[in-house]
């Protein structure tokens, strides 16, 4: 009996700051674009070195990277979207806000797959493979865990019976631009810009 009553919180005991998940969302997407930029410039570094760059067996569809940047650039306007929502009180607009950001990043990974099984090379075969499907699984993990999240806000604000939580749609958006600032340092994304020694 005295275990359990030393395990249970004092009545007054000070709870965890309702501010934690969005720092914890800002330490993810930071974590993140630092990952990105560590491959980006493992990419200049090699090309620096390389003779020819990309290898010339490489035939990597230029398309589908603008196709990603594309639908990755709607994800995070559905999120601003439902950002904006809720500062002017509009909280259906924000949840639908939260559920097309949520299906933009879904598409995302859906054609980040496709992306990575169809470039003609695998990670083993050289360098340039090595750090085009780094590139890839890094965001894409960033990716599917930003709709993740925009589900767990999305369902937790349904769910409230009260004012919905403004704090968790706030740090969902934020975590998706951070996502999205993780792609656009990515080689992949600025394959474009890259391609040509």
């Amino acid at each position: 009996m005295t275990a359990v009553a030393a395990i249970a919180p004092a009545p007054g005991a000070a709870r965890a700051p309702r501010n934690a998940l969005t720092l914890a969302s800002y330490v993810a997407g930071t974590g993140f674009v630092l990952a990105s930029a560590a491959v980006l410039a493992a990419f200049f570094a090699i090309r620096a070195q390389a003779d020819s760059w990309p290898p010339n067996e490489i035939n990597f569809d230029e398309y589908l990277s603008a196709m990603l940047s594309a639908t990755m650039l709607l994800a995070v306007v559905f999120a601003g979207w439902a950002s904006w929502a809720v500062r002017t009180g509009n909280d259906r607009q924000a949840l639908a806000g939260l559920a097309l950001a949520a299906g933009m990043g879904l598409a995302f990974a859906n054609l980040a797959w496709y992306t990575g099984t169809h470039s003609g090379f695998g990670a083993s075969e050289h360098a340039f493979g090595l750090l085009l499907i780094a590139a890839i699984a890094i965001v894409t993990a960033a990716t599917l865990s930003a709709v993740l999240f925009a589900l767990v806000a999305l369902l937790r604000t349904l769910g409230r019976t009260a004012l919905p939580d403004h704090e968790l749609i706030h740090a969902s958006v934020r975590y998706w631009f951070l996502v999205a600032a993780a792609w656009f340092v990515s080689p992949v994304a600025l394959y474009g810009l890259t391609s040509v020694k």
